[in-house]
């Protein structure tokens, strides 16, 4: 495999690495928002039901609103630990490939510099050229 085949490699991996965490962000996003607008309504009409009872449906309705606003916070942040936890693989994965790439070329330069590679002698302190 030759340097142009590893880096196109290399860009598939690392393009389809990002259109991965795009998506992910933009679910996360997407939750996000709709735990919030859901969050916002129950809030709005929590409020309501509140102005229409009593203290006891009043402390119902605090108890409520703030259950859906831990709710929502949940949803939030587990959004946000699945978005890292993606970002995360996606750049793990991506040096790996990377890494492996890296070997790949340093194993095939390796062998076409011992050909004509230098050895030191440390014993002598001489470098000798390589039959």
């Amino acid at each position: 495999m030759n340097t142009t085949d590893i880096n196109a490699k290399i860009d598939e991996v690392a393009d389809k690495a990002k259109i991965l965490v795009s998506k992910a962000s933009a679910k996360v996003g997407e939750v996000a928002s709709k735990a919030g607008a859901a969050a916002a309504e129950a809030g709005h009409k929590v409020e309501e039901l509140a102005k229409k009872g009593e203290h006891r449906v009043q402390e119902t309705a605090d108890k409520a609103g703030h259950a859906v606003k831990e709710l929502a916070l949940k949803v939030f942040h587990t959004a946000d630990e699945a978005t890292d936890k993606v970002t995360h693989r996606a750049d793990e994965a991506g040096q790996k490939v990377t890494h492996r790439v890296e070997e790949a070329i340093g194993t095939k330069s390796a062998k076409k510099e011992g050909d004509d590679a230098c050895t030191h002698d440390s014993a002598q302190g001489k470098e000798t050229k390589s039959p």
